[in-house]
């Protein structure tokens, strides 16, 4: 595969992951709140059934494209990334694990809702709102080290490597708060819109940028 049909493949990976993300987000609209009591929160689950097992899959898919974008993006900067391409990749590969986890735990607290069953039901559901806050252990690591590697390379435009080492630097400022302040964790929705906005960025100019890359040779990662 050429370097230019990969960077127009990751560039449509990243704005679908996108897509799928947000999808899953507003699919269910407001959900019950973090200390809602057991009945409200089976009684919602089982009223919107449909809504959180769909937000559950584009949660996981979306999560996916993201991870696989960036994996991409780190490929296509090549051995001048060294051994911050792997961490990267490494790092990353956690966001899908994570999501995973929380879409089975909120897929099985539906089904435990529905079949009767509150109090697994509103354990599960606990369980996934905790998995919230080990979100930034990872975010906050893989995105400065999606910095360096973009700083090493000229894959994107120099502008690119600052702003996704602020954005993963904010993860990790918002997620440390919210652990102690449950009001902050609201806050993480201001986190999740600059990643967003950055990965749609990051895919335009994949796409821009894809007929150049043509030209290139294909690079070979480096350990170091």
């Amino acid at each position: 595969m050429s370097r230019a049909t990969l960077a127009r493949l990751t560039a449509v990976a990243g704005a679908a992951g996108i897509a799928l993300l947000v999808a899953h987000v507003l699919v269910v609209g407001g959900l019950p709140a973090d200390d809602a009591t057991r009945p409200v929160v089976t009684g919602y689950l089982v009223a919107h059934h449909d809504a959180m097992s769909v937000s559950a899959w584009t949660d996981g898919f979306g999560s996916l494209l993201v991870i696989a974008a960036v994996t991409a993006m780190v490929h296509l900067a090549g051995s001048t990334a060294g051994i911050w391409a792997r961490l990267t990749t490494i790092v990353a590969s956690m966001v899908i694990a994570l999501s995973l986890v929380i879409d089975a735990a909120l897929i099985a607290a539906t089904h435990s809702a529905v079949w009767g069953d509150g109090a697994a039901a509103g354990t599960l559901w606990s369980f996934a709102n905790g998995i919230d806050f080990v979100f930034p252990v990872a975010n906050s690591v893989w995105m400065p080290l999606l910095g360096i590697v973009l700083f090493r390379s000229s894959l994107l435009p120099p502008a690119y490597a600052p702003l996704i080492v602020l954005v993963g630097a904010g993860e990790f400022v918002v997620g440390t708060a919210a652990l102690f302040s449950p009001a902050m964790a609201a806050a993480n929705n201001v986190v999740f819109v600059g990643l967003m906005a950055w990965m749609l960025a990051a895919s335009v100019g994949l796409a821009v940028g894809a007929r150049k890359l043509s030209a290139e040779p294909e690079p070979a990662l480096a350990a170091s």
